[in-house]
């Protein structure tokens, strides 16, 4: 189905797909109390947290219903099986695999921002783009605060950082989301 590999080419849908493939491949193994993975940026997290769900779409869309019966009928007849059917099974099992990866009870996500006006405006959209893909946020976790200091611009930066901290307490903290500096992650 060439429009099919031609959009697995132009995307990151495969390389979401095998990253998310070894990230299970390292939980089997069972080596590591915890595993941390950075998604990066609120856009690819959202790609890579939903790319399980977006490939059984594309192989939907490549290979629908009228397709799957007519190349069944064809390979029957000729009296053989036909290999991207009989691969089909695998596939979705893998894909239901990987989304149970990602929503099982031992993974905890938070999102990571900054003490300032982007920060906000990331967190709301970290815990939006989780909250859509079924996943509950644990906590928004606040990166780079400069401690309270004796020096004028280190005092000032700590004050200014602590009232961005409240911000973001104030929209995105309840008693399930707490919102920390980074240095305070719980332990697992």
């Amino acid at each position: 189905e060439p429009e099919v590999v031609a959009e697995l080419v132009r995307s990151s849908l495969v390389d979401h797909v095998l990253r998310l493939g070894h990230l299970q491949t390292c939980l089997a193994e069972g080596r590591w109390d915890v595993i941390v993975a950075d998604l990066g940026p609120t856009g690819a997290a959202f790609d890579l947290l939903g790319s399980a769900e977006r490939a059984r779409d594309v192989a939907n869309r490549g290979l629908p219903v009228e397709r799957r019966v007519e190349r069944a009928l064809r390979a029957g007849a000729a009296g053989a099986d036909d290999p991207l059917l009989a691969a089909l099974p695998h596939l979705s099992g893998q894909l239901d695999d990987l989304n149970g990866l990602l929503r099982g009870s031992n993974v905890t996500s938070y999102v990571v921002t900054s003490p300032d006006e982007r920060g906000v405006e990331l967190a709301r959209d970290g815990v939006t783009a989780l909250a859509l893909l079924g996943h509950d946020v644990a906590g928004v976790l606040v990166n780079g605060l400069v401690p309270p200091g004796r020096g004028r611009w280190q005092a000032a930066t700590a004050g200014a950082q602590r009232a961005w901290l409240a911000d973001l307490t104030t929209r995105y903290g309840t008693a399930e989301r707490q919102v920390r500096g980074l240095d305070h992650i719980p332990p697992p």
